[in-house]
């Protein structure tokens, strides 16, 4: 299911965005290889490589939940 609010990283260009309440977002760069990190909290970090030319690019990525023990 859709993640609101999670985090998009991209490493080249050192900004990012953030998702909407459906977990849509749209971020505009240059044509060029990027890496962008998806983050959420409570969620594990994914990191993918995303190649960008002339058109729109749709992603689908799932965030796994990450387990955290309190001590």
């Amino acid at each position: 299911s859709p993640l609101p609010f999670a985090t998009i990283f991209v490493r080249q260009i050192g900004t990012g965005t953030t998702a909407n309440v459906d977990g849509q977002f749209e971020i505009l760069v240059p044509n060029g290889r990027y890496d962008l990190v998806f983050q959420h909290l409570g969620r594990k970090s994914v990191e993918r490589v995303v190649i960008v030319e002339n058109k729109m690019t749709e992603l689908n990525v799932v965030l796994e939940i990450q387990e955290i023990v309190l001590q």
